[in-house]
């Protein structure tokens, strides 16, 4: 099964930076123009959140202030974009965010996966989702609405990216709840340059956003936040043969998640873990640099030790209107692969890949991740 919790990226080598990869390094199969749609978004940029004005007929002048990062990954085949306060302060519990977006390559549409948890509210652990064209200088996202729909009553939501220049460009957020008949435009967010690049970042620096706890600082979360650092991997296979990487790791979210990126046999593959307070699970989101391949979910009771993650495929978007919140507790029963976190340590984490051929066939063990970490 090529779906592994760490079918990821390139052999062990000198630790290089985690993003924003030059183009002259895309992969040949993500160079191609259609790819190269989002690219306009590259670098550090200044967000106005606008929301309707409840007096007047238009959107606010000035609304919420943020910065926003934007990095290449996985050899250009992903835009990584944090979001934090415009002037970052520990004591404000909202502006923080993440979102992904890569190419589908077999249905020729954008996905976009995000989390923005705030104060109060946990987030959607990377399971909010979109997909959509890019035609004409323009970008269209959709998705079904999850947290606002009921079965009689359902949701769309619609991203619009337009008035795209070299150093700014418009955002829009729309709802409708009459199958696309009318759009409620419910926020508009200015973006203006300020740098083409962003910050490197690595296990060291850290991802941009991450202050502290101020979001998550109770139970559940945290049960992965010893994964933050630099780390080695051997994958042992059952008949005994090792192949051997590398995990840079660091907190995000001001403590509602835990993500960087597995090197290892020539690929790599960006995993975040995060507790969903919708699903009531953790959920491990991977998504690799190997052209074509959609991002991926797995889904645990429990965090830490003794996890058990097992594959949800069903839980990726499949259209605009498809909920895929529904039905996510079969995930488990009918799972074919599973990975468990036998042993926790503060330098040492082993974790047992398993399959089966159904959901009624014993699990077999394909193999053994032991991550040990690298000190100074």
């Amino acid at each position: 099964m090529t779906s592994t919790i760490f079918a990821v990226a390139m052999a062990l080598q000198t630790t290089t930076p985690w993003v924003d990869l030059p183009s002259e390094t895309f992969a040949p199969a993500m160079a191609t123009e259609d790819a190269r749609a989002y690219d306009f978004w590259r670098g550090e940029w200044t967000t106005n959140w606008r929301p309707r004005d409840p007096e007047g007929l238009d959107f606010v002048r000035e609304g919420t202030q943020l910065r926003q990062h934007v990095y290449t990954m996985l050899g250009g085949k992903a835009l990584v974009e944090f979001g934090e306060p415009l002037e970052p302060d520990p004591t404000i519990a909202s502006g923080r965010g993440i979102s992904i977006r890569y190419l589908d390559g077999e249905t020729g549409e954008w996905i976009m996966v995000q989390n923005w948890p705030n104060a109060g509210f946990d987030g959607l652990a990377l399971t909010d989702q979109l997909m959509g064209p890019a035609l004409r200088n323009r970008v269209q996202l959709y998705s079904h609405d999850a947290q606002r729909s009921t079965p009689d009553a359902p949701v769309v939501r619609r991203y619009t990216f337009s008035d795209i220049h070299e150093g700014s460009f418009r955002w829009e957020g729309a709802s409708t709840f009459d199958g696309g008949t009318s759009w409620q435009t419910w926020t508009i967010i200015d973006l203006d340059r300020i740098a083409t690049h962003a910050a490197p970042v690595n296990a060291s620096t850290g991802w941009p956003g991450q202050h502290g706890d101020l979001l998550c600082p109770d139970q559940p979360h945290g049960a992965f936040d010893g994964l933050a650092g630099n780390w080695t991997v051997t994958l042992t296979a059952p008949d005994g043969t090792a192949t051997t990487g590398r995990f840079e790791a660091a907190r995000m979210l001001d403590g509602c998640a835990v993500g960087g990126l597995m090197m290892m046999d020539g690929h790599e593959t960006l995993l975040i873990w995060s507790w969903s307070p919708i699903l009531q699970h953790w959920v491990q989101f991977s998504l690799t640099d190997r052209p074509g391949e959609r991002h991926s979910y797995a889904i645990a009771r429990a965090g830490g030790e003794g996890a058990d993650f097992h594959t949800a495929p069903d839980l990726v978007i499949a259209s605009y209107q498809a909920n895929f919140y529904d039905g996510f507790r079969t995930f488990i029963p009918s799972a074919l692969a599973r990975w468990r976190w036998s042993s926790m340590t503060d330098d040492r984490v082993t974790i047992d890949a398993e399959t089966r051929l159904d959901s009624e066939a014993d699990w077999s063990a394909t193999g053994t991740y032991t991550l040990t970490r690298l000190t100074d």
